[in-house]
């Protein structure tokens, strides 16, 4: 669920015509076969855009450029968004 939910956004920021990609440890854990704990999508769109296409969205060090996209109903698993 938590896979197909960060996936799910990737093609969302790309309908607002912004880059968007699955980076980091997920990538490593996908790769090796391993189910991710949490997914890190890198995107051109700004953290006040992800916020405005999310709208469940939260700053989590949005001076960094980071806002957490929660999976629906649940509070521990997300995907990061730089």
């Amino acid at each position: 669920m938590l896979k197909d939910f960060a996936n799910s956004i990737i093609p969302k920021l790309r309908e607002y015509d912004r880059k968007a990609f699955l980076v980091g440890g997920c990538v490593h854990d996908l790769l090796l076969g391993r189910e991710p704990a949490d997914y890190d999508v890198s995107t051109s769109a700004t953290p006040d855009e992800v916020m405005h296409i999310f709208p469940e969205t939260y700053a989590a060090g949005a001076q960094f450029g980071v806002a957490l996209v929660p999976l629906p109903n649940c509070y521990v698993n997300r995907a990061a968004i730089h």
